[in-house]
């Protein structure tokens, strides 16, 4: 008996020690698999990260040529800067306009979409258009569709006796900005109506069904069910289309490079300008940093006001 037990406890043992190293050899294979992926995010991520603040710190003026360190002098010009200046708010006017646009037409048009009607999955396929075609394609596109001298939407305001002569909406500075922000918009809210459409569809459907017959009217189903189920995805939604638009330099680039008088120079064409026009590359590098500055802020604000706008939400949701 006892030589049995002890070949039973050695057994034991040797098979614990065994599923430790099955265990640690998991582990390891693991970790071996994500060092391309570590390597990767460092090279494309990381490296490019610290370089540009450690460019923002030099007066670096050529790549190549070793720039002097200078401290934040680079922060104290681009804050002093009025171009700076008026391209801070620009870039705030530009991504404030293009969430709230994005946002209003991607909500209604995903609610629409929801909606039971003939031929709705054919129109769940063409709403896609916009957002698949290149962003050079619609700069192009709208610039003629708004030419003051032979734009079609021109010709039809003229017509009817909107305006009496052809309107420059591109090439005004007082309204540039902010018909630049309709075309990003639109071609940008069928990702967002798409993403709504999904969170829409999660939905359960007894809960319209049981509003309903307590005789809750449209305005009343999207106010206390649908806004407070689809509270977490306007949240990621409105994260990710504010830093893509807060960064986003294609499309006014192509439309109008900044211009006209300056109109549509938000911070990422200054950095452009800086870089390679100017050639201040430690200037253009201060204008990076301060940007990824200003979103870190946004993003840790953002985050704990929308704890706070699900916690609102959620007691309507309990009470249905």
């Amino acid at each position: 008996m006892k030589t049995n037990d002890v070949r039973s406890s050695l057994r034991g043992l040797v098979n614990s020690i065994q599923r430790r190293q099955f265990y640690l050899s998991d582990n390891a294979f693991s970790m071996i698999l994500m060092i391309p992926l570590l390597l990767w995010v460092t090279m494309t991520m990381v490296y490019p990260l610290f370089y540009g603040i450690q460019l923002s710190l030099t007066d670096q003026r050529l790549i190549g040529i070793e720039g002097n360190f200078i401290g934040l002098d680079n922060f104290r010009r681009i804050l002093s800067n009025e171009t700076v200046i008026s391209g801070i708010w620009k870039s705030v006017s530009w991504t404030l306009m293009n969430g709230i646009l994005q946002g209003i037409l991607g909500l209604i048009v995903g609610i629409l979409l929801e909606r039971a009607f003939f031929a709705r999955r054919a129109m769940r396929v063409w709403i896609l258009l916009p957002w698949i075609v290149p962003t050079i394609a619609i700069a192009i596109l709208w610039k003629w569709l708004l030419s003051a001298t032979y734009g079609i939407v021109n010709y039809l305001l003229v017509e009817l006796g909107i305006l009496d002569v052809g309107f420059g909406f591109l090439a005004n500075p007082d309204v540039a900005l902010e018909t630049s922000s309709a075309i990003n918009a639109w071609s940008m809210f069928p990702f967002l109506s798409i993403i709504m459409l999904a969170g829409l569809l999660s939905i359960p459907r007894e809960e319209y069904e049981a509003a309903r017959i307590d005789g809750a009217g449209f305005w009343q189903e999207l106010r206390f069910i649908t806004i407070p189920y689809i509270t977490p995805t306007l949240v990621v939604l409105g994260l990710i289309g504010t830093m893509w638009s807060f960064n986003d330099f294609n499309m006014l680039w192509l439309i109008n490079k900044g211009g006209p008088a300056g109109a549509t120079r938000t911070l990422p064409l200054i950095v452009y300008e800086f870089a390679f026009r100017n050639y201040f590359l430690g200037r253009a590098a201060a204008v990076g940093v301060f940007m990824m500055l200003v979103l870190t802020v946004f993003v840790i604000l953002f985050m704990r006001m929308s704890r706070r706008t699900v916690g609102i939400f959620a007691p309507m949701e309990e009470e249905l």
